[in-house]
């Protein structure tokens, strides 16, 4: 009797032993894919040569590198913001998974990580190529905690918790260079208005930090002295809400303001600003070359716009009371009143 039940809790024993051997052998894998998401980035992340963006709602956007240049091709090969695609392909070489969460595909809508075509779908797939490797990586929410991101490859039901916020586009203007112009303030030499609210800044050289305005009105200051400064700043400084396309007919309106930016090496850049049905378009152009935002146009905000319509006034201090102005009704001595 007692070798009999010696017998039964060796077997016991040997099964209990069995199933967490089991148990560890299904638990294994995961903590061994635990670690960086996307270990191959670390070494290819610099031959990155196409990224493409897609969402449930059918947002689309590619982009390329084009002689060590990110292009938007999705947008006719408008510059993209190298600084956010940096910071995204970065996000990925650094990002860790942190959790294996379900593998079930009826629990995918909790992450939101279902189908790009499964109804109700929040996902964002994300695809990334060199010459020779791809990776497609689907990106769902947020967890609670509000720190990192649910993910997983897009032929792997596998899903993880990893520790980076992957910032990706709400619309396509997200993903394109801003500013308008390529342009920094070194190479202006002077800007004029060139409609009947006329002025013109200007400088001599590169070297001097200020500008000064053509026929300053006698009495009278600037309002601070670096006034000039933020007008230029404003110019080629200026960001748009949407990239447009229009007929050349947009344009023969009248204008709310026409002014003309010169660089020292003697390029000429034509600003044209359009107020139609209380939105504010704008279009610069250039003679001496064919950059990316000759003849485009661009809606852009009502504050931005009136930071470019500047006339004279706006430049100007208010002028200086009179001196020595005498109060109504005074005398001086020795003189009669009138009468």
């Amino acid at each position: 009797m007692a070798k009999h039940l010696l017998s039964l809790f060796l077997v016991l024993l040997l099964g209990t032993g069995a199933g967490w051997f089991l148990f560890l052998q299904d638990s294994q894998p995961d903590v061994l894919k635990q670690g960086p998401l996307l270990p191959e980035l670390a070494e290819q992340g610099s031959k990155i040569q196409r990224l493409a963006m897609l969402d449930a709602q059918g947002l689309s956007i590619e982009a390329e590198q084009v002689d060590g240049k990110w292009l938007i091709s999705s947008e006719g090969g408008y510059p993209a913001d190298e600084q956010k695609l940096a910071e995204l392909l970065q996000a990925l070489v650094d990002a860790k998974r942190l959790q294996a969460k379900t593998r079930q595909v009826n629990q995918f809508h909790r992450l939101g990580l279902q189908a790009l075509d499964a109804p109700g779908s929040t996902v964002s797939q994300l695809t990334l190529e060199t010459d020779d490797r791809s990776w497609q990586l689907l990106v769902g929410n947020t967890p609670a905690s509000g720190h990192g991101r649910y993910v997983r490859f897009a032929n792997d039901n596998q899903s993880w918790l990893i520790d980076q916020d992957l910032t990706l586009p709400m619309a396509v203007r997200d993903w394109m260079r801003q500013p308008i112009l390529n342009l920094d303030k070194q190479q202006i030499a002077s800007i004029s208005r060139l409609d009947s609210k006329g002025w013109r800044i200007s400088r001599e050289s590169a070297e001097q930090t200020d500008f000064v305005l053509d026929k300053l009105p006698s009495g009278r200051e600037l309002k601070y002295a670096s006034v000039l400064d933020s007008l230029l700043a404003n110019v080629l400084n200026l960001n748009f809400e949407e990239r447009l396309v229009v007929g050349e007919e947009f344009w023969q309106a009248p204008l709310q303001a026409s002014m003309q930016l010169v660089t020292f090496d003697g390029q000429q850049v034509d600003l044209s600003l359009l107020e139609s049905e209380e939105k504010h378009y704008v279009r610069f152009t250039s003679q001496s070359s064919a950059p990316y935002w000759q003849g485009e146009t661009y809606l852009i905000s009502g504050f931005s716009a009136n930071q470019l319509d500047k006339q004279v006034e706006d430049f100007l201090a208010e002028p200086p009371a009179p001196e020595n102005k005498l109060p109504v009704g005074h005398v001086e001595e020795g003189e009669a009143p009138h009468r």
